[in-house]
C-alpha cells in the first residue's frame, strides 16, 4: 500500500504508532532521515509481524486517521520549543504526573469537545503516553526534556482543537506564573544561597502541609532553576506565595547579617562624648560602620607597633 507522509514529524508519529501497535516489537526510535527507503522500512517492519496485508491496511490506516486529527503542525508546537530553562521544568511538572494527555485535560479545566472513540483503549487520550512509548522518566538534560515534551504533544490522540485550546489555557497559566516572581534577588551563581532557598523552601511547604513530592521525581541540570520550579509548581494560593516571599527576603536578611557577625563578640566601653562624635564621623565620612572604624584603627596601630 502506499503511505502519502509528507515529512519527518508525520513519519516520527507512524513509527511510534506502529511501535506501541505491534507490542513494541520495532525499534522505539525511528530512522534518522524521512526519505522512500524509511517509509519502505516501516512497511517491511509491519510486514514481518503480520504478513497479512489486509491488516497492514488497516493499521496503517487507523494511524494515517490518528494522524490527520491529531498531529498539529510545526508553528502550533512553537511554544514548546522555546530555549526557556524555567518553562520547560514547569511543563515538565505538569507532564509527568499527567501522563495521559486526558489528566492534563482536565488539570488545565478542560475536557474534549468531541472525544476520539476508538476500539482500541490504547489509541485514546487517556494512554499513559510513558508506558506506551517508552519515555524515559528521569531525563536529567533540559533538551531531553524538552523532546519528550514535544512528543507527549505529537503523539497524544486527542482533537486538534482541544489540543490547541489546552496549549492556549496552559499558556494562560504560564504566562500568570512567570510574572508572579521574577527572582531577582537570587543570584543564580550563589551556590550556597540557593542551596539555603531550596531548604527554606521545601521546610516551609513542609510545615504548612503543602509537600511538593513531584522534586523527587525530577533531575535538574541547575539548582538555581530547582528552586524556581519548586515555586512555581507549589499550588498555594496567591496571597500564601506572596507571604512567602516576604519572609524568606527576611530570613535571608537576618541570615546575611549573622554570618557577617560570625566571629565577632559584642564589646563595651566608655569613650568621651568628643571621641564619640569623632567616630561618628569619621564612620560616616568613611560610609563604613563604627566597629569597621576601631578595627582599622587597632590594626594599623598592631602594625605600626609590629606586634604579632
Amino acid at each position: 500500500m502506499e503511505l502519502k507522509i509528507k515529512n519527518k514529524r508525520e513519519f516520527d508519529f507512524y513509527w511510534y504508532q506502529l511501535f506501541s501497535a505491534t507490542g513494541k516489537n520495532i525499534p522505539i526510535t525511528p530512522p534518522n532521515n524521512f526519505n522512500r527507503q524509511s517509509i519502505n522500512l516501516m512497511k517491511k517492519k509491519a510486514s514481518e509481524l503480520y504478513n497479512d496485508i489486509e491488516r497492514e491496511k488497516l493499521l496503517f490506516n487507523s494511524i494515517k486517521l490518528d494522524c490527520e486529527n491529531s498531529l498539529l503542525s510545526d508553528n502550533e508546537t512553537l511554544w514548546f520549543k522555546q530555549k526557556n530553562s524555567r518553562l520547560i521544568y514547569w511543563l515538565w511538572g505538569h507532564i509527568l504526573p499527567s501522563q495521559s494527555i486526558h489528566i492534563l485535560f482536565v488539570k488545565f479545566n478542560m475536557q474534549c469537545t468531541n472525544p476520539p472513540q476508538f476500539p482500541d483503549t490504547n489509541n485514546s487520550s487517556f494512554s499513559n503516553l510513558f508506558e506506551k512509548f517508552d519515555f524515559n522518566k528521569s531525563p536529567y538534560s533540559e533538551n531531553e526534556k524538552q523532546e519528550i515534551i514535544l512528543k507527549y504533544f505529537d503523539l497524544a490522540i486527542a482533537k486538534k482543537e482541544d489540543k490547541i485550546s489546552l496549549i492556549n489555557n496552559m499558556k494562560s497559566c504560564w504566562n500568570y506564573v512567570k510574572n508572579f516572581e521574577s527572582f531577582t534577588w537570587i543570584n543564580n551563581e550563589d551556590e550556597q544561597q540557593i542551596i539555603w532557598a531550596i531548604d527554606y523552601l521545601l521546610e516551609y511547604t513542609n510545615k504548612n502541609g503543602q509537600n511538593i513530592y513531584i522534586h523527587q521525581q525530577i533531575d535538574f541540570e541547575s539548582n538555581y532553576y530547582k528552586f524556581i520550579f519548586l515555586f512555581d509548581i507549589w499550588s498555594a494560593h496567591p496571597d500564601t506565595k506572596k507571604f512567602f516571599i516576604q519572609s524568606i527576603k527576611k530570613a535571608y536578611s537576618q541570615k546575611k547579617f549573622r554570618d557577617k557577625q560570625v566571629g565577632k563578640k559584642q564589646c563595651s566601653f566608655n569613650l568621651s562624648q568628643k571621641s564619640i562624635n569623632q567616630l561618628a564621623l569619621l564612620a560616616e565620612f568613611q560610609g563604613v560602620p563604627k566597629n569597621h572604624i576601631l578595627e582599622s584603627l587597632i590594626n594599623n596601630k598592631i602594625l605600626e607597633l609590629g606586634v604579632k
